[in-house]
């Protein structure tokens, strides 16, 4: 995965995750360096009830022949293992235990359907996530433009936050 330490920065992403976090007691968040794939997994994600990925979103063979979509994390110095390597492929997303949380995948084409057969119209990086357990998804079907995804996130998740997530 050489090109994905390559892709252009999300200039909004950081804020986007610092005014959104802001507005719940209980987080944790991984930026910049902390970002990688081998933390996400050390994190007892299953202590909260919404999982927020601000990132970039790639779909099967948009790099290096990608064989999986997923999402991009920070790339690590020395990368150890496939479970180490700045990608969170759907493959590695289906292996993980959820407990019916929220994801929200700011980030291009998380939705687009690449020829997945169980569900109409979402990708296998939506579907990885709801076969782990997710009990709800807020995805993309297209390319999006970090301002406009912040802005969008923060009010999205001030309405949850307002309505105690009923809605």
């Amino acid at each position: 995965y050489s090109k994905i330490d390559n892709l252009a920065p999300l200039p909004f992403t950081e804020n986007e995750v610092h005014e959104s976090s802001v507005l719940f007691d209980e987080k944790y968040v991984l930026l910049g360096k902390k970002a990688t794939e081998e933390n996400f997994r050390r994190t007892d994600y299953n202590n909260y009830d919404i999982l927020h990925f601000a990132t970039h979103g790639l779909i099967s063979g948009e790099i290096d022949s990608l064989k999986d979509p997923g999402l991009v994390l920070t790339y690590p110095e020395t990368p150890s293992s496939i479970m180490n390597d700045g990608y969170l492929s759907s493959s590695d997303i289906a292996e993980l235990n959820f407990d019916g949380q929220l994801v929200l995948l700011s980030a291009c084409n998380t939705a687009v359907d690449d020829g997945a057969t169980n569900y109409f119209g979402l990708s296998d990086l939506s579907n990885s996530f709801l076969d782990a357990g997710a009990k709800n998804i807020v995805v993309s079907q297209w390319p999006i433009v970090s301002k406009s995804s912040a802005k969008f996130m923060k009010e999205y998740l001030k309405n949850i936050k307002q309505t105690n997530n009923k809605n």
